[in-house]
């Protein structure tokens, strides 16, 4: 009868942490801490976020390499493109720790996290010397903790010409007298304000992520995209388009919405 006792106690516990996994795995919440690790070399400021509290430190490790590489990859391409040179991601510590002409801030902002997904949004201001002006844009990244990969748009939801007739809010325009004003649009509206493009030139900007975009703390996708009058964030939440979604992670969270 104790044997028994103990096997039914057993059972019961790991039953008990199997809904509990799954509640946070639905809701949003993550079994680990997150902060911001800071970079500075003369005008160059980076903000990357790192995760601690892992009982698996070696993963922990590997995760905060890619969240601290993907970030000084992105800036390598910026001096390339900038300095139309051919920087390899390994020289570009060598290359920060000595410029003087540029200014640059990657301003980091956690966006939603769970035991699988991790997604960032950063804020970005860039000046060279003899410039007219600065320039200022978004970034993104949003990385599968499970396969230590960062994700494109379709990796997590099924893109074709349906996504374009989704519609969400508008939820920041830097410029108010541009058009859509703020409200409730569909996404081809928003994308294709000036009604340059066609429906397959749109669509083929999403595949090739010529769009940014990330998971919001709503549980929803954010798309943001800058034209040199035209900044706007485009938010759909997952319960609106939960036909598109393909990820299993992201799908769990449809689930709890709904």
């Amino acid at each position: 009868m104790k044997k028994r006792a103990i096997a039914f106690g057993i059972v019961f516990i790991l039953i008990m942490l199997q809904c509990f996994s799954t509640n946070a795995y639905a809701s949003g919440k993550a079994h680990y801490g997150t902060y911001i690790k800071h970079y500075e070399r003369n005008s160059i400021i980076v903000e990357f976020p790192q995760i601690r509290g892992l009982s698996n430190n070696k993963k922990q490790r590997e995760i905060n390499y890619l969240l601290e590489h993907e970030v000084f990859s992105y800036i390598t391409d910026w001096f390339n493109f900038w300095d139309d040179t051919k920087l390899k991601d390994s020289d570009i510590l060598k290359k920060i720790s000595y410029t003087k002409d540029q200014a640059l801030e990657f301003k980091c902002h956690p966006s939603f996290s769970n035991n699988h997904l991790l997604s960032i949004r950063y804020s970005v201001y860039a000046y060279s010397k003899g410039a007219a002006h600065p320039n200022t844009w978004g970034y993104s990244y949003t990385i599968d903790l499970d396969k230590l990969k960062v994700l494109g748009l379709n990796d997590v939801l099924k893109i074709n010409k349906s996504i374009l007739n989704y519609k969400g809010k508008v939820i920041f325009d830097r410029d108010t007298d541009s058009k859509p004003d703020k409200g409730t649009y569909k996404l081809i509206d928003v994308l294709n304000y000036s009604g340059l493009y066609t429906n397959k030139e749109i669509l083929n900007g999403l595949i090739h992520e010529s769009v940014c975009w990330y998971i919001t703390k709503s549980k929803g996708v954010s798309f943001f995209f800058n034209t040199q009058n035209h900044d706007e964030e485009f938010v759909i939440s997952f319960q609106d388009m939960k036909k598109l979604i393909t990820a299993p992670y992201l799908k769990k969270l449809t689930e709890r919405v709904n």
